[in-house]
């Protein structure tokens, strides 16, 4: 009696019990739940095409958000992408750093480029108020910015919105004289900074002549520098200055 109430309880019938109908759903649904889920083909290539959507958008918002901390603070008519192979001493450049010592989003009137350390060399604006920036204009710029002399001589450009705009050529014929200013501003003032080229986070943005004057304007976050070392160096680029004029004259 034991037995038989044992065989009506277990799952699978004893072997002299024909299998019924119901004994077989009941065998094919556990067979299922214990079998491996295999999808669709077409499932499997559609969650393939989603996952490949996601990671392009993620390097587009990685991308986004390396030219966010620029645009932030600058518009589309104040900057000009360009590749590191068409920058011009005495241009403006603006770009995001991340190597960098006091300003991540610095906006550097170039000076030159060092070879040997794959190196973008120039005066980081952010060092100084925007009444010393456009002095410092001034006194490379003895022709109004926006004359119609400067802008004849000035290399046309178009900007992201296809409006025509200009930036300097070559303010100098001599290159030594960048040398000059490189020589005399290296190491002893805090404001002539070089950058790498790797550490570049960002494209390589030219202010263009019609926009100077408001890019001058524009401050971007800097971090505590010792106002003691600032003003230091302040009075030698100064002096360098003075120097300039007499080599100038």
């Amino acid at each position: 009696m034991a037995d038989e109430k044992n065989n009506q309880n277990s799952y699978y019938p004893t072997p002299s019990t024909p299998l019924t109908e119901k004994d077989l759903k009941t065998l094919a649904q556990r067979k299922a739940q214990k079998a491996p889920l295999q999808k669709p083909t077409e499932k499997v290539e559609a969650e393939k095409l989603k996952k490949a959507i996601k990671l392009e958008e993620a390097k587009k918002l990685k991308q986004e958000k390396r030219v966010r901390p620029l645009l932030r603070y600058y518009n589309n008519r104040l900057l000009i992408p360009v590749s590191r192979t068409q920058i011009i001493p005495g241009n403006c450049y603006v770009f995001a750093y991340s190597n960098y010592k006091h300003v991540p989003t610095p906006i550097v009137f170039y000076i030159g480029t060092d070879p040997r350390y794959n190196t973008l060399e120039g005066i980081s604006l952010q060092y100084l108020s925007t009444g010393e920036r456009k002095r410092l204009f001034e006194f490379f710029r003895k022709t109004p910015i926006h004359s119609k002399k400067m802008l004849q001589g000035a290399k046309k450009i178009k900007n992201l919105l296809g409006e025509d705009r200009h930036i300097f050529r070559v303010s100098y014929t001599s290159d030594s004289f960048y040398r000059w200013i490189r020589k005399k501003m290296t190491g002893q003032i805090l404001f002539y900074r070089r950058y790498k080229f790797n550490k570049i986070n960002s494209r390589i943005y030219v202010v263009p002549i019609e926009g100077l004057g408001r890019a001058l304007e524009i401050n971007t976050p800097v971090k505590p520098i010792n106002p003691l070392k600032l003003e230091e160096s302040k009075k030698k680029f100064g002096a360098v200055i003075n120097k300039m004029s007499q080599y100038r004259h």
